[in-house]
């Protein structure tokens, strides 16, 4: 499989942005670099919009698929569309502050990102393969994250949709 990979699909761009700016608008979370698109059944208000975003590690007995429940604020939206569209789990909205990274680490399974907001210093970097890539805004990409890899953010935030793929 490829590290990074284009699909072609075609995202309302203008869509998702007013969404993101909704969603990060009425976050009461300010403290966490995301929102959760999904959540767990039963998890009730405020909690249903962090949900997940944790490392699976905290979680007792769970798996990246207990995650697919579309929170209420999003059903019937393009986020919604998108999911339904590529089977999602545990999707979410996720915030890299400029000049920030990640740790370098792999996932259990593969990820569709859909750049929001980005700029062309933001970086895929997957150092086993010693390959970089960027990432358009608008489009839409399925990245072999089982791979160790990080996201170095040279320039402003960037804000990605992010949801795991189970083929």
């Amino acid at each position: 499989m490829k590290l990074v990979e284009e699909i072609k699909y075609l995202v309302d761009i203008d869509k998702l942005k007013q969404q993101k700016s909704l969603a990060y608008s009425n976050h009461l979370f300010k403290r966490m670099s995301g929102i959760s698109i999904q959540h767990r059944k039963n998890i009730l208000p405020p909690w249903d919009s962090i949900d997940g975003l944790e490392s699976l590690k905290i979680y007792e007995n769970c798996t990246e698929q207990d995650f697919n429940i579309i929170h209420e604020n999003f059903k019937n939206t393009e986020l919604g569309r998108i999911i339904k569209d590529f089977n999602l789990v545990r999707s979410r909205l996720m915030l890299l502050k400029g000049k920030t990274n990640y740790t370098i680490h792999k996932d259990i399974s593969c990820r569709l990102h859909i750049p929001i907001d980005t700029n062309p210093d933001c970086l895929f970097y997957f150092p086993d393969h010693n390959e970089h890539f960027y990432l358009e805004e608008g489009k839409v990409y399925k990245v072999n994250t089982t791979e160790k890899h990080t996201m170095i953010n040279g320039g402003t935030d960037r804000v990605h949709l992010i949801g795991c793929l189970y083929d």
